[in-house]
């Protein structure tokens, strides 16, 4: 199976501007089972993003003093 390298970048650019433009803060949702490299949607902007990046998400807000709890809806 060949991969279309021309829609992936197009999909991939798509996700990156809407989590660029996100008016947020990120408020992530589990959108897949949890598993290694389980995916998060924003409920704000719809952008999607890899557990690992969640996690990065909150040390920020942590390390700003903002609350971590506040942008996960679950996991």
């Amino acid at each position: 199976m060949a991969i279309d390298t021309k829609s992936l970048l197009a999909e991939v650019q798509a996700n990156l501007r809407a989590l660029d433009g996100c008016p947020g803060p990120h408020r992530f949702r589990r959108i897949e089972p949890e598993k290694f490299g389980t995916k998060y949607r924003c409920d704000h902007c719809g952008g999607i993003v890899t557990g690992q990046f969640v996690g990065a998400y909150r040390d920020g807000i942590k390390h700003a003093g903002g609350d971590p709890a506040a942008v996960t809806v679950d996991g």
